[in-house]
């Protein structure tokens, strides 16, 4: 099974690829079909550089504040209970966001992930974070991190590894922002954009189980010996298919 073949079989609410443009618009592959915006200068992330396996991922450039924002809409209001899930390719060392949500936790603040010099972290509120594991990301390798949230109970997984540390909780609750690719919105004030390649961005209204988030970085993972022995592949649909030219 190809990688958006799995991801969609686990029914994400949303489902960016990051490596294509239908209509001028970011393609949403999930059944919602809710399309986001290239934004930031010179027109927006680059799409089309290679990404993990054999797919195609999107350069955001922090210096141009590129992002890809999503329309809010009631699907995505999943209060306490979802799963983020991102492939990325880090060249900053700085903080940089991944993917932020719009969630609200006390005052103000987006459900959101990011990297944060040498930590994978997760933020419950602009204020207080939920400390993720330390590591090197900057190294020149697409990675996969995935955060999965049921209430009270936080896992954080890279490359398919749980490494979630001693976390401390908060309550999300559904806010009014965008959903964000490549950096944080809160309070409608963009932040945090991050430095390097993005793809496969993915969110759920239920927490990924581990044997979910092994499958789908396995099925991105079985297959990246085709880009060099099969040079002649190529992407044809923005779900997965390929080709021989």
């Amino acid at each position: 099974m190809s990688y958006p073949a799995t991801i969609l079989a686990d029914s994400p609410i949303l489902y960016l690829p990051v490596w294509d443009k239908v209509g001028g618009s970011a393609y949403d592959a999930s059944t919602h079909a809710n399309p986001g915006s290239y934004l930031g200068g010179q027109g927006g992330p680059t799409i089309g550089v290679k990404g993990p396996g054999i797919t195609t991922g999107a350069r955001f450039q922090s210096a141009q504040a590129q992002v890809v924002q999503v329309p809010r809409i009631a699907a995505y209001a999943v209060g306490d209970t979802m799963s983020f899930e991102i492939w990325f390719n880090l060249i900053s060392s700085g903080v940089c966001g991944l993917m932020s949500f719009g969630h609200t936790a006390g005052s103000n603040g987006s459900a959101y992930m990011r990297i944060n010099g040498g930590g994978f972290e997760v933020l419950s509120t602009n204020t207080a974070g939920i400390a993720g594991p330390n590591g090197t990301y900057n190294d020149g390798h697409w990675h996969h991190a995935v955060w999965t949230k049921a209430t009270t109970t936080n896992h954080m997984y890279i490359d398919a590894v749980d490494m979630t540390p001693g976390v401390t909780n908060a309550t999300l609750q559904d806010g009014s922002e965008n959903p964000v690719i490549g950096g944080d919105v809160s309070n409608g004030v963009l932040a945090e954009t991050f430095d390097g390649m993005l793809a496969h961005a993915a969110a759920y209204n239920v927490a990924l189980t581990p044997t979910q988030v092994s499958a789908h970085f396995a099925a991105m993972t079985e297959t990246p010996s085709l880009v060099a022995r099969a040079p002649g592949y190529r992407h044809v649909s923005p779900v997965g298919f390929r080709t021989r030219r």
